[in-house]
């Protein structure tokens, strides 16, 4: 029975750091697709880590293991969908989460990916790529995603200590950056209802430094808390909807084969 570290006394659930693979073949068939991209598998190793010649010669024929690394898995997920148009990146995507996720847990996968979609949309952007390369995302975006932008980019400025700290722990997390990017526009939302309600609402310009700070502190703090989570495929494996605050007794057992 594999034992999760218990780091109830922090607060925190613990982090997994390998990943059930559902369908080796489906792996394989991944790989096999990054290894003729990059010419041969020696390169395609030294390309997702590095890893060993030997280590991505058996998952690339289906002879690993019953688990795959977490890091391994993003950086697989990155070169599945590098240099492709969006549609085809999400193929990718969608075929090496299928390799690792069950698919009832899959099924959980996509729902998030368009309860995040929808989101963004919100907020006036639609999101084309959804991870890319280097982890970079893409974006289609009109005038109203523009301003909020706008008033991002210029509390950011003044207050960046604030942003940057959130940004930074959600990041080591390994939140995926338009999670991240929708954080801090649901922080700062409701500092433009001056903009939607004919100018009843305080606008940004009325606000005080020293009031400004504390809105802030506590709105980014909200989101800090919402993200306090495992990455969105580990959530997925682990079934973990209702808390990640899991009992004592619950983390020191928790069998992850």
């Amino acid at each position: 029975m594999a034992k999760v570290r218990n780091t109830a006394g922090s607060g925190r659930a613990a982090r997994v750091r390998t990943l059930p693979v559902a369908d080796k073949a489906a792996l394989a068939r991944v790989l096999g697709e990054i290894e003729h991209r990059c010419g041969s598998q020696v390169q395609a190793a030294r390309e997702l880590g590095p890893i060993s010649a030997l280590h991505f010669w058996r998952l690339r024929h289906a002879r690993g293991g019953k688990r795959i690394g977490r890091k391994l898995f993003e950086a697989i997920k990155r070169k599945a969908q590098e240099g492709k148009r969006p549609a085809e990146a999400e193929i990718g995507r969608l075929a090496l989460e299928a390799a690792v996720v069950a698919p009832g847990n899959l099924a959980r996968l996509n729902q998030y990916s368009t309860w995040l979609r929808a989101n963004l949309r919100r907020h006036g952007a639609e999101v084309l790529l959804l991870l890319g390369k280097g982890g970079r995302s893409r974006l289609s975006y009109g005038p109203d995603f523009e301003r909020r932008l706008e008033t991002l980019l210029d509390l950011e400025k003044r207050f960046g200590s604030y942003f940057r700290g959130m940004e930074r722990r959600a990041r080591r997390e390994g939140h995926l950056p338009l999670r991240i990017l929708l954080a801090k526009l649901r922080a700062i939302e409701e500092l433009r209802d001056s903009e939607r309600s004919a100018g009843i609402e305080r606008h940004l310009s009325e606000w005080r430094d020293t009031d400004l700070r504390i809105f802030l502190r506590a709105a980014l703090r909200k989101e800090e808390m919402l993200l306090d989570r495992d990455r969105d495929v580990e959530r997925a494996v682990l079934e973990a909807l209702p808390s990640t605050r899991a009992p004592r007794w619950f983390l020191k057992t928790l069998d992850l084969t």
